[in-house]
């Protein structure tokens, strides 16, 4: 039944984390809210920055990325005290922290402002990790 390969949806981003959810109940047997009690809790927080010009998002992206070391240029640029575990640049910079937080800044794909998502533990942690990112992308930017 699920053994074929899906050609791209004309779908907005809410679409395949439930469709994704739903395939995984079927083949794990079980009802989607037993699954969700299985997962860890995590709390996101987003805001982000408008306007902000494209072409300086895609520079600060751009100068984490291409620094030799991009995990102490991207703990200098955001002022981050916790370990760089990895940085992910597939769509902007996802940055994973040790104590498994992780903070997203990205260019918006449909207009001028620079998005920032941070994962915790807590909402009071990811909303704080949110807030200082973009604090510091203010002092980058201004």
């Amino acid at each position: 039944m699920f053994n074929k390969t899906l050609t791209a949806l004309p779908t907005r981003d809410a679409a395949l984390p439930l469709i994704a959810s739903l395939v995984m109940a079927k083949q794990n047997k079980t009802t989607l809210s037993e699954l969700v009690k299985q997962l860890p809790q995590k709390f996101v927080y987003s805001d982000s920055l408008k306007p902000f010009p494209t072409e300086k998002s895609q520079s600060i992206i751009q100068a984490i990325e291409q620094a030799p070391n991009n995990k102490e240029k991207a703990a200098e640029l955001f002022n981050l005290k916790i370990k760089i575990n990895k940085i992910d640049f597939t769509d902007g910079a996802r940055i994973y922290l040790a104590d498994d937080t992780i903070v997203h800044i990205r260019p918006s794909g449909n207009s001028p402002e620079l998005r920032t998502y941070s994962e915790a533990d807590s909402l009071k942690k990811a909303e704080q990790l949110t807030q200082s990112t973009l604090d510091q992308l203010v002092r980058l930017a201004y």
